[in-house]
């Protein structure tokens, strides 16, 4: 759950964005650190020697969390940016193995969210052709044909679900 939710928020927020908000981020921790430690060496914080504002310590904590979550943010979106480019080229590569027939399947597919019954295919393509096409790209393993009633759905799979 918690991964879904940084992938909700990969696309929502800009790695620069985070990135900026990490770095002023630290810089405030370096300065409110700075002053704790002058309070406490100077002796005009209170005339109790080890005692630390509740403020100044629930800033720090809040800064170092803000700190901590966007830098590891960051560092999640750049893994996810890999992954991504990997699945692009795969997918280029893929396409450019296919032959034009099944490139026009795979395109019909894809602009139909990854799932198309089988007669909306075969009412563009012909039921013959759309058959054999369709078992062509489930033996290359890019589909998986799903029986629901007298119906096949077609459907991508996992790994090719990304928009091309």
């Amino acid at each position: 759950m918690f991964k879904n939710i940084l992938f909700v928020i990969y696309f929502i927020m800009d790695k620069k964005l985070v990135l900026l908000i990490s770095f002023i981020s630290f810089v405030c921790l370096m300065i409110l650190f700075n002053l704790l430690i002058y309070d406490q060496l100077s002796g005009n914080a209170c005339t109790c020697p080890k005692v630390v504002s509740q403020n100044m310590v629930l800033f720090f904590i809040t800064l170092s969390i803000i700190f901590t979550a966007s830098l590891f943010y960051y560092l999640y979106s750049i893994s996810l940016s890999k992954k991504e480019k990997i699945i692009v080229h795969n997918q280029k590569t893929i396409f450019s193995v296919l032959n034009e027939d099944e490139k026009k399947i795979l395109k019909e597919i894809i602009k139909n969210n990854n799932v198309i019954e089988q007669k909306k295919l075969s009412k563009k393509f012909g039921k013959i052709k759309t058959h054999r096409i369709i078992k062509k790209l489930k033996e290359k393993n890019i589909v998986v044909i799903e029986k629901k009633g007298q119906e096949n759905i077609i459907k991508l799979i996992e790994g090719f679900k990304v928009k091309i």
